[in-house]
């Protein structure tokens, strides 16, 4: 014993707890404003590792039922032997010892646990994106490498991709770290595992590798669950867990069991299916029947062949997504349909416009494919670019620029803007304005940066990252090539005349 602090009533030993590492309470059952028994009661609720001894001189059974209840290490009557005294306190320091060696074995299997799960995630991840080839040979070889010859490599596992769809401001205030916790929190909490590394619940924490910032993986051994149903209710229970807790929308990708070396087939299977879907959230999502998608396509087929109709398209692309089978691949294969009527109905025309370049927008969502559709059907109803659809056009670029002049401003976005070839949107534009597209665009950066100058106190740089100059002095030079002045000349000059 190294130290002995003293105090006088339960606030006073209270204080002397929190402020010092005490290891052993002797203490006594009755004492002033407040009681030995309620003293421990506030240890124990605290949760401070004291080894707690009562010395009294009441020997009613109540109190000992109490300090029983409490985990009490001892109950001695007073007037104690000093002998009996000592040999209590030995006992005591004894069972300190004890208490200190098994929390320092408790933190050692902690550190070594999560280490061992790490190391196993982190090699199952190299299995899954590729990196261990799917051979059961080269598996087994870097397995033994790693001294994980306990992993059940003999058994087949249930894959379920994680996807965690658009961020929300609520995920960004949580952060990347949280958001994983969290998420492998409520999947260790509902899925059974490997059974690897026993959590002493008589299971094992499931294994969830990160595949990408968005993608995680869980691996389900298939012994762990009584058969397909039963995988997918946990994944159910899961899901549900997530709407409720997590601070995006999640969808569920689940595989049927597959042993270890298909691990890398079924994670690019699941990733391309994840990609593939492009509406559905908060759903444990299965790859759709390619019957029901031909169906649809023969449908659009028809609509385009007998009386090409936006609303029936329309209605179409409504009835796919009520009916869970609108993804990227289904708007592709409409859009490619429509190309190729718009290139055998108008070839002339369907040249001037760069039909492939809204293929992105079209086949991003629902939305973007009507409007898209909207586009076409009303850019193919001329032979020609008429002065009405021409000016038109052109306007919309003017709106564009103006109101993302802070923007990089390429012609090919422009172009795809509004769904023309790059080359002959340039000469429709210089035909209809009178100057090429990238001088105007920088006559509207130096037109904004010149009200800017003139009208706030920003600095030159932030002035030039406003109009979309991220090179200052580029934006100095083009600023006096137009003109005749620097910028901060031009402001200087304004400022003059203003006095």
């Amino acid at each position: 014993i190294s130290e002995v602090y003293v105090a006088y009533s339960m606030q006073q030993a209270q204080r002397v707890l929190q402020e010092k590492s005490v290891d052993i309470l002797l203490s006594d059952i009755e004492m002033p404003r407040g009681s030995g028994l309620e003293l421990v009661a506030w240890i124990r609720e605290k949760g401070l590792p004291v080894v707690s001894i009562f010395l009294t001189s009441h020997a009613k059974f109540s109190y000992a039922n109490q300090a029983i209840r409490l985990d009490t290490f001892d109950y001695v009557l007073k007037l104690v032997d000093p002998e009996e005294l000592t040999s209590v306190l030995q006992k005591a320091i004894d069972k300190v010892r004890e208490n200190n060696q098994q929390n320092d074995q408790l933190k050692l299997a902690e550190y070594w646990y999560d280490s061992s799960l790490q190391l196993i995630e982190q090699f199952i991840l190299r299995v899954a994106d590729g990196r261990i080839p799917a051979d059961r040979f080269a598996i087994l070889h870097e397995a033994e490498r790693l001294h994980l010859t306990h992993l059940e490599f003999n058994d087949r596992f249930y894959v379920l991709l994680i996807q965690l769809r658009a961020e929300t401001e609520n995920e960004k205030e949580w952060g990347k770290g949280l958001t994983e916790y969290g998420l492998k929190n409520i999947l260790s909490e509902i899925m059974y595992s490997w059974h690897v590394v026993p959590d002493g619940k008589g299971r094992g924490l499931p294994l969830i590798p990160r595949l990408t910032d968005r993608h995680y993986l869980l691996f389900l051994n298939a012994k762990s669950v009584d058969g397909w149903d039963a995988f997918l209710a946990l994944a159910d229970q899961a899901l549900t867990a997530c709407q409720s807790a997590m601070p995006c929308t999640v969808t569920f990708y689940p595989a049927d069991a597959v042993p270890i070396e298909k691990f890398s087939q079924t994670a690019e299977q699941l990733f391309k299916l994840g990609a593939d879907n492009i509406l559905y959230d908060n759903t444990v999502y299965f790859e759709q029947d390619p019957e029901k998608i031909i169906a649809d396509e023969q449908n659009w087929q028809q609509v385009l062949d007998n009386n090409p109709n936006i609303d029936e398209l329309s209605g179409i692309l409504e009835r796919a997504a009520r009916s869970g089978i609108l993804t990227r691949t289904y708007l592709r294969r409409m859009f490619e349909r429509t190309c190729e009527y718009a290139r055998r109905i108008l070839p002339e025309r369907a040249e001037k416009i760069d039909l492939e370049m809204g293929q992105v927008k079209a086949t991003s969502s629902m939305d973007g494919m009507k409007n898209w559709l909207n586009f076409i059907f009303d850019q193919v109803g001329h032979s020609e670019v008429d002065e009405p659809a021409s000016q038109d056009i052109v306007e919309v670029l003017r709106r564009y620029i103006r109101e993302h002049i802070h923007e990089e401003l390429g012609r090919n976005e422009l172009a795809n803007l509004v769904y023309l070839n790059p080359d002959y949107l340039s000469h429709v534009f210089r035909e209809k304005v009178g100057v090429s597209l990238v001088d105007f665009i920088t006559a509207e950066r130096i037109k904004k940066a010149k009200e800017l100058l003139s009208t706030t106190e920003l600095s030159i740089r932030d002035v030039a990252l406003t109009v979309g100059y991220s090179n200052i002095s580029y934006f100095s030079r083009q600023f006096k090539r137009s003109q005749g002045k620097t910028p901060l000349e031009f402001r200087r000059s304004v400022n003059q005349n203003a006095e």
